[in-house]
């Protein structure tokens, strides 16, 4: 019942009573905590998946794959609810507002996505990484959203029209 690859990410729910895993074998599971019983396998992506993430009210998962695809499932039944293309290469990391209805995903195509997946439309699309972007999150009141590349920046936006506020960048 375990996943037959390399688990790629993980994520408690926020009840803390479910686990998501990600992984190389092309799906994600959704499991019990703490007794570890499989709830749900999670099909349909086509190649890797890098990150999952629960919504605020752990009623929604979201996934990130390699085949440039998010996907949104029901966080009870694990049931597939929406399907968000629009990333031109791999999607590697994505995470939902405290709203659980926006989300952003980032990945090799160097741009941040930020998605109604309600109405599965895509909101804002924004460059600024010089490479991959390899993780984003969202501030815990929503109004800010940061993002990590590949190049080691952290890029600080505006929620809402995703304006840049303020690059962090390394020294050496």
């Amino acid at each position: 019942s375990g996943h037959s690859r390399y688990i790629s990410g993980s994520a408690f729910s926020p009840d803390g009573t479910r686990i998501a895993t990600a992984s190389h074998d092309h799906t994600a599971k959704l499991w019990k905590w703490p007794s570890g019983d499989l709830v749900a396998t999670l099909t349909g992506h086509e190649h890797v998946i890098h990150s999952v993430a629960f919504s605020s009210d752990g009623m929604r998962i979201a996934t990130a794959s390699s085949d440039g695809t998010v996907r949104v499932w029901d966080g009870q039944s694990g049931r597939r609810v929406a399907l968000l293309k629009g990333h031109k290469g791999m999607v590697q990391t994505v995470a939902f507002a405290p709203d659980g209805h926006r989300l952003l995903s980032g990945g090799s195509d160097e741009t941040l996505r930020l998605w109604d997946t309600e109405r599965e439309l895509l909101l804002r699309t924004e460059t600024g990484h010089h490479g991959s972007l390899v993780q984003a999150t969202f501030s815990s009141d929503g109004r800010y959203v940061a993002t990590v590349g590949s190049e080691g920046e952290t890029v600080v936006r505006d929620a809402s029209t995703l304006a840049v506020v303020r690059t962090l960048t390394t020294t050496g």
